[in-house]
């Protein structure tokens, strides 16, 4: 899936991320922060970890 986009509302949980990761998904773009459980931006940082494997281009609203 590397040159694929996935969209969605809400900011991935770790286990999304992890998997868009896995995936090598080329773009990720969501709309809204997710405070509690989001794992791009807010929580965790899935994508900056060295446990990620890829890292999309990531574009939020």
């Amino acid at each position: 899936l590397y040159n694929c986009s996935i969209y969605i509302t809400l900011e991935p949980c770790p286990m999304c991320a992890t998997l868009i990761s896995y995936t090598r998904l080329k773009n990720l773009y969501y709309g809204a922060r997710d405070l509690k459980f989001g794992a791009v931006e807010s929580n965790v940082k899935i994508f900056e970890s060295n446990l990620s494997l890829f890292k999309p281009n990531i574009y939020s609203g």
